[in-house]
């Protein structure tokens, strides 16, 4: 009786079937057990001797018309007729010498593939598909080393869809309220068709191997419920709907490549949507992810995450002959890697850091948007309520025919409503901030600004190509105060240099050396810690900003110092050589000093009628009062939202 049952249960192995079977969406308990066993390393999973997963057990056809056979032992085909075909399996596991292998109408037919087993799917071996799979098991699904799975589009989710829904083209990705999403992990190879999409979402989804769709998207996602959605042209448009509120596999992160993601001319995502403080990290990259170009453009790459830290150590890059565009967006920020997004033969790309919160460059990371060759600079923006570069960070905007931008904590004078301001920016010794020209054409503009305070200890870099072009400008601001200690090179051709912009609220012009080194030590600082891991040195607000005499007479630009409030001198001036009491200007250099009229607002006006100002050659002194600056103002464009969906479109 035992063997006869069982030959009826799989009686449906092997024949036509047409028809919609009821959907069954009751879902059974996870174990402790079972969740833990996601995360459990390959050779765990792998050094079982005798270990016997079978192919795919138990599968009947519920929706649409298709046909499931066995042609040898090791192969498990299915014949897909209808547009849309949904099955449900028993189990969904793939020896490594086993082959599971999709026909399916066109590139466009989908097939979902609901999976019941209690466990995690184990997938080692084969699958083959010309059109659209989706995999779905609530307990999660894991690729192995030995798995190689190439498919039109993949899309691998530990969590159910309803297939009534499926087969009425509404790709619907979900859980029941208590019940907690599986674990989706990659350790093989995925390759998706030219044009097609690879997305894996979860409780948590990770790449440790090789995830390929050029021309189409990768999109590995933390969310308890999902929306697929294909748009015209095939390329796929994914949104997470409701974050993860639990952490029930013990792992660091919800989203994490720590492998190889390919898309040349494509979209890469990783997005991660959960509570806040459920992961240590919500998104971290230690891997490659490269959308680079096919054409004349580079790719795009998105890291967002909200409910904690986004983190990168490893390399995001965008490059191409024409640079593309990195994004990332969080609670907070941290890149002790690389970032790119330079151009080859054109213009240089976008590279975008906002967070909400505080966003940090360590280490040796580079930050690069260039055009080696035939364009110019691309565009930098470093944003957060507070900003910090550390180490020997290096961000990089120059370009072959002119440099680009670089904004760090805010736009010019904090006045553009669509970059958002920081309120305190730090700039450490050994950070270089570039936007050169690098063979012809005009140095770039570079702005550190921050509505409280700024303290400035690097150096900038935005000069003109040697044969014709002019300097660049640069403003390094607190609007309430600043400590500049750094160096700027503006320098053009034939004395063609640009501006240098310091515009705090009070100005003190001091004379002598005595505070002008690049030194830290001598600044009082309150601490700011960050997850223990980096303290930034934010010091008090002090009652004046002061430069000093050498700081002027060392710059390779115009200066302009303009305060909000007044414009005062202190101590003995005798740097110029020239004798006591006087301010020498470099050779061709000028010195603009500009403030409100004394009589406005409580300001004190300019008084530096204690010493003489002397410029050189074909430079000016200009003083000027009744100028107001604009105001500044916080983004009210962000594009980030710790309470708004991730999507894709």
């Amino acid at each position: 009786m035992r063997r006869r049952h069982q030959r009826r249960k799989t009686a449906r192995v092997g024949q036509a079937a047409t028809g919609r079977g009821e959907a069954c969406f009751a879902l059974k308990e996870l174990t402790h057990y079972i969740r833990m066993a996601i995360v459990l390393p390959a050779t765990l999973l792998l050094a079982q001797p005798g270990m016997v997963l079978a192919g795919p057990q138990g599968g009947q056809v519920v929706g649409g018309q298709g046909a499931i056979s066995a042609p040898n032992a090791n192969t498990t085909l299915i014949q897909q007729q209808s547009h849309n075909l949904a099955l449900e399996w028993q189990s969904f596991n793939v020896q490594a010498q086993e082959l599971v292998r999709f026909q399916q109408p066109s590139v466009s037919s989908a097939v979902l593939n609901r999976i019941l087993d209690q466990s995690p799917s184990q997938i080692f071996g084969t699958i083959e598909a010309n059109g659209r799979v989706f995999l779905a098991n609530p307990n999660g699904l894991i690729f192995g080393r030995t798995a190689t799975v190439n498919v039109g589009s993949l899309i691998a989710a530990g969590l159910d869809m309803d297939p009534d829904k499926f087969m009425d083209g509404k790709y619907e990705l979900g859980l029941p309220d208590g019940q907690s999403p599986g674990s989706v992990i990659n350790r093989g190879l995925i390759e998706a068709a030219t044009g097609g999409s690879v997305v894996m979402v979860g409780g948590t989804a990770s790449n440790e191997g090789l995830i390929v769709a050029d021309v189409g998207y990768v999109h590995l996602a933390s969310g308890r419920k999902a929306v697929v959605d294909f748009d015209g042209t095939g390329l796929i448009r994914f949104r997470v709907d409701e974050a993860v509120l639990g952490n029930d596999s013990g792992a660091q992160a919800a989203v994490v490549n720590s492998g190889e993601i390919r898309a040349e001319g494509g979209t890469v995502i990783l997005a991660g949507h959960t509570a806040r403080d459920v992961f240590s990290q919500v998104v971290n990259n230690t891997g490659v992810i490269h959308a680079g170009s096919i054409d004349k453009s580079g790719g795009k790459i998105r890291l967002t995450g909200f409910g904690g830290l986004v983190a990168n150590s490893g390399k995001l890059d965008a490059s191409g002959s024409k640079g593309g565009s990195v994004e990332v967006a969080g609670d907070r920020i941290t890149s002790s890697g690389a970032i790119v997004a330079d151009g080859s033969a054109g213009d240089g790309g976008r590279v975008k850091l906002e967070s909400a919160d505080t966003t940090l460059l360590t280490d040796n990371s580079t930050t690069s948007a260039q055009s080696k060759a035939g364009g110019k600079g691309g565009s930098v923006q470093v944003l957060g309520d507070k900003v910090g570069l550390f180490g020997n960070a290096t961000i990089d905007a120059s370009g072959h025919n002119g440099g680009g931008e670089v904004l760090v904590g805010g736009d010019y004078q904090g006045g553009n409503p669509d970059v958002m301001n920081a309120d305190r920016t730090y700039v450490g010794a050994d950070v270089q901030i570039k936007a050169d020209a690098i063979v012809e054409g005009d140095g770039g503009k570079v702005i550190v600004w921050a509505d409280e305070f700024t303290k400035f200890y690097g150096t900038i870099s935005a000069k003109g190509d040697s044969n014709s072009g002019s300097g660049g400008f640069a403003e390094v601001s607190g609007k309430e105060g600043l400590i500049y200690r750094g160096t700027t090179d503006l320098s053009g051709t034939d004395g063609r240099q640009g501006t240098l912009l310091l515009d705090p609220g009070t100005i003190t012009i001091a004379g002598g050396t005595s505070d002008g080194s690049d030194n830290e030590a001598g600044d009082s600082a309150t601490v700011l810690s960050h997850d223990g891991d980096t303290t930034i040195a934010f010091t008090e607000i002090p009652a004046s900003f002061t430069v000093y005499e050498s700081e002027i007479e060392g710059t390779n630009a115009d200066i302009i110092l303009q305060a909000t409030d007044g414009i005062s001198t202190s101590g003995t001036f005798n740097n110029g050589g020239e004798g006591s009491g006087i301010l020498l200007l470099n050779t061709d250099r000028s010195l603009t000093l500009i403030t409100r009229n004394a009589a406005l607002e409580g300001s004190t006006g300019i008084d530096v009628s204690a010493i003489e100002i002397r410029g050189q050659g074909a430079g000016d002194i200009i003083i000027q009062t009744g100028s107001f600056r604009a105001e500044s103002r916080r983004s009210t464009t962000s594009w980030f939202s710790t309470a708004a969906p991730t999507e894709v479109q």
